[in-house]
């Protein structure tokens, strides 16, 4: 997560490792403080509960182009 806040990723592969909803907040986080990046994988993950609303509100302010 925190290579999210100190690069300049574009494409940020995370299908298959499993994310919770306890992922949520650092995802969000590093969405909102990275400017460049413009493709997201999260397939495989079980992004759901409590925080999810916080991914969500990061998603809706991004730059990204494509979400799996």
């Amino acid at each position: 997560m925190a290579a999210l806040t100190t690069s300049r990723i574009e494409e940020l592969q995370l299908d298959g490792n499993h994310l919770t909803d306890s992922s949520c907040p650092h995802l969000a986080s590093g969405i909102r403080n990275h400017p460049t990046l413009r493709t997201l994988d999260l397939s495989g993950s079980n992004l759901e509960g409590p925080h999810f609303r916080d991914l969500m509100a990061a998603l809706t302010t991004s730059r990204i182009e494509e979400l799996r």
